[in-house]
């Protein structure tokens, strides 16, 4: 039962959108996963969506993972390179958790170089008395696709504490995939609520093995967006659809409700997940009007943490609407001046999002975003080139 290292994603998979940022200083620093940007793209849709979850679970978090936090460790001798040897190229993991505080859905999907090599990693990965030997975990049948297929149900330690748990995890093609629900009694799925999550999953997974498109997703979308994972620990890349989007800012009926789809990546700069973060996010709307208008209300559409003071003589050449603002992170809240600043611009029925928290300086991070906007512009189907961006010099 893969479950641990996904789970353990929790403690660093922090909220982040198009427009906030928690503090992320508890994320371990992370090898960057390498993957093309169609791959990055297929990976990251398969994971279950907020409309496919029970009610009243929010995304907390979704972003690749390397062999080395994916492997148990410990006792059980399964290392990074143990995993990579066996075939293993990286996991994309997304958390929701509920609202009450109480129950925490994890969709994984990890990606192994041939099939056979992902059932043998199921078969590493799924043995418990090697994974978590002494355990308390049961497993049974799982009516899930045509591969290998398990449900598991036991407790996990949680800071001290023991949670129910409840993991369906199978084999489709080169992945191995599975969902988890965790918490008290009363919050975990019963046999029968994994299944249907599970069976929703397998769907999503077969649809990209078979060369589809699951709903939700636009692989076109991530593909043209800046790759920012290579400049340093990659806490969040993932699609994100409306609903997602108007909870995380607690909206409804807003502008953002006419969203498609969005793609959206974020990365801490500094060692060990610190500051500077950058987010790099592109949304499509049904029309270029719609997408101006959200540009127009982007001072609006951010949570109270954040105050926004928009910037005059803010310009860059080949977009529509355009607006800038400084503000002070809330990641860095007794900052002395802004430190901060965000570029939010809209290109034809796209509206392009750069932010870039808690640098040196407003200027410094003025700088580095509209590099970073002026690159995005530049992105086509054969380049999305990152542009040197200088910080603490």
């Amino acid at each position: 039962m893969p479950i641990r290292k996904p789970l353990r994603l929790a403690l660093f998979c922090v909220l982040a959108s198009l427009l906030s940022l928690p503090s992320a200083h508890a994320v371990a620093q992370a090898e960057p996963v390498q993957l093309d940007p169609l791959t990055r793209a297929q990976f990251a849709s398969v994971p279950l969506t907020a409309e496919e979850l029970p009610d009243r679970y929010v995304l907390l978090g979704e972003t690749f993972v390397g062999a080395d936090q994916f492997a148990p460790g410990g006792d059980s001798g399964i290392t990074g390179q143990t995993l990579v040897d066996a075939g293993f190229i990286a996991v994309y993991s997304s958390v929701y958790g509920h609202q009450s505080g109480d129950g925490q859905i994890t969709t994984y999907v990890s990606l192994w170089d041939s099939f056979d090599e992902a059932t043998a990693g199921f078969e590493l990965l799924e043995d418990e008395s090697v994974t978590a030997p002494g355990s308390d975990f049961t497993n049974s049948e799982l009516d899930v696709g045509e591969g290998l297929a398990e449900l598991t149900t036991g407790t996990v330690n949680v800071d001290g504490a023991k949670q129910q748990c409840a993991d369906a995890t199978f084999v489709v093609e080169t992945l191995v995939v599975g969902v988890t629900s965790q918490g008290s009694a009363d919050a975990v799925l019963d046999s029968e609520g994994m299944t249907t999550l599970a069976q929703a999953l397998e769907a999503r997974a077969s649809a990209v093995t078979g060369g589809e498109i699951p709903e939700g997703a636009d692989f076109g979308l991530a593909t043209s967006t800046l790759n920012i994972s290579t400049l340093g620990t990659d806490l969040q890349t993932g699609f994100l659809s409306p609903a997602e989007v108007e909870a995380i800012y607690g909206l409804s009926g807003s502008s953002l409700g006419n969203l498609e789809n969005s793609w959206v990546s974020l990365v801490a700069i500094g060692d060990n997940a610190a500051p500077p973060f950058v987010v790099v996010g592109r949304s499509s709307f049904a029309s270029a009007d719609t997408a101006a208008q959200v540009v127009e209300q982007s001072a609006e559409l951010v949570p109270l943490a954040i105050s926004l003071e928009p910037v005059d003589g803010f310009t860059v050449d080949g977009v529509g609407e355009l607006r800038g603002f400084t503000y002070v992170s809330p990641t860095t809240p007794d900052a002395p001046a802004a430190n901060s600043f965000r570029a939010v611009a809209q290109v034809d029925t796209i509206v392009v999002i750069v932010d870039v928290q808690g640098a040196a300086s407003a200027d410094e991070a003025r700088g580095a975003a509209t590099a970073l906007l002026n690159a995005q512009l530049a992105c086509n189907d054969e380049a999305c080139e990152l542009p040197d961006l200088a910080f603490g010099s």
